[in-house]
């Protein structure tokens, strides 16, 4: 919206936006819009809720009609009482589980333990719309992703070589749905990279696929007391999923493409994240604490304006 709607608004200072819709959940463009209107940062937007029981439209009689009617007691909360949260019964990380770990205070150099294993983790696009994400995680601590927004393959491989070097992680793990390219090429260039297949079978036996035990491993790892950086994207990534048990009786996440369809956009971030739990990884000799990289980082970041070749060394 940000890039069509609201230029157009900006030609006219009188012009206004008026966005009417029923709450889905938490993890869609609706939701994030009524937040905005809830935080006063935003001085210039407004947001209101307008539940069936004080429209005056329908009596107490026709309410309760539409309630014993729905299909679910969440779908009544959210057609007719417009509740963004009443859907958490149905997702497998919930809102208040994920808004506790972006709440807790602390630098990450000063949480991450030293002898936890660091994994470097990236889920590449797969349609034009989507974003690559690439994530660190040392531990119980998840750094800021990086995102990346139509990039090609190698340019891709450039990111993720670089972030390695300088990173050092104990793996490197990486969706080979539409990633298999950038595995390749990594192995090419001396990197050991794990692909990870989210249809394949998981280690857990009550999971359907190893994408449900990774997310499931998520979910846990939020409730040891983990990190997470604090960004909208994030949170409406990781609590927008549904759950479901399939025949046999094992745990099934809501496929990725029908979560795009239900809330127009793919939880790539979300995805990206859950990739750095799909197998468990030792720790290897102890290169440097989490302060000593922090001040190198920040260090070279300071000096870092020139263009990383990941093909220098081979060409």
């Amino acid at each position: 919206m940000s890039t069509s709607i609201l230029p157009t608004l900006a030609d006219d200072p009188d012009s206004w936006l008026l966005v009417i819709g029923t709450p889905a959940g938490i993890g869609d463009a609706l939701f994030e819009l009524f937040q905005r209107g809830q935080d006063p940062a935003y001085e210039r937007w407004a947001s209101v809720l307008y539940p069936v029981t004080e429209t005056g439209v329908f009596t107490d009689q026709q309410i309760g009609e539409f309630q014993r009617d729905a299909t679910t007691p969440g779908a009544f909360e959210r057609e007719f009482m417009c509740s963004f949260y009443s859907a958490q019964d149905e997702v497998l990380i919930p809102f208040d589980l994920v808004q506790a770990a972006m709440s807790r205070r602390g630098r990450p150099e000063m949480i991450a333990q030293v002898h936890e294993p660091k994994i470097l983790s990236c889920d590449p696009a797969r349609f034009g719309a989507d974003s690559s994400v690439i994530f660190q995680r040392w531990g119980r601590v998840a750094y800021p992703p990086k995102v990346f927004n139509q990039i090609d393959n190698m340019a891709l491989v450039g990111q993720l070589a670089q972030v390695a070097n300088d990173w050092q992680p104990d793996a490197i793990m990486i969706d080979e749905g539409h990633g298999q390219g950038i595995i390749d090429r990594m192995r090419q260039l001396g990197y050991d990279v794990i692909a990870v297949n989210f249809a394949s079978t998981a280690p857990d036996d009550s999971c359907g696929n190893l994408r449900s035990y990774m997310w499931l491993q998520v979910k846990k790892w939020l409730q040891d007391g983990a990190y997470l950086p604090n960004d909208q994207r994030l949170l409406s990534d990781l609590t927008s999923p549904q759950y479901f048990f399939n025949a046999s009786n094992k745990l099934m996440l809501e496929p990725k493409e029908k979560v795009k369809a239900r809330l127009g956009k793919s939880p790539d971030w979300g995805d990206a994240l859950a990739i750095s739990f799909a197998y468990p990884v030792a720790k290897k000799t102890v290169n440097e604490t989490p302060q000593e990289y922090a001040r190198r980082n920040m260090h070279e970041r300071a000096l870092a304006h020139r263009d990383y070749d990941p093909f220098a060394g081979v060409r």
